[in-house]
């Protein structure tokens, strides 16, 4: 551990309002919403994972399921 508090250290107080305001402007932007994606059907993962897209003992299948 370095010893110092990058958050609650007083020498970092200007950071770390910059770093706040940069975020607030680009969350106006546009940059900072999260479009969610309904999740994957419990069919459809059961599908994946009894095919050979996830099967480990190929190279293609490991990379998938990583």
């Amino acid at each position: 551990m370095k010893g110092f508090d990058i958050i609650n250290d007083p020498a970092f107080n200007l950071a770390n309002e910059m770093f706040v305001c940069v975020c607030k402007d680009a969350y106006k932007k546009g940059h900072g919403k999260v479009d969610h994606k309904n999740p994957i059907e419990k069919t459809d993962l059961e599908k994946l994972y009894s095919s050979i897209a996830f099967n480990v003992n190929t190279p293609c299948g490991l990379i998938n399921k990583v």
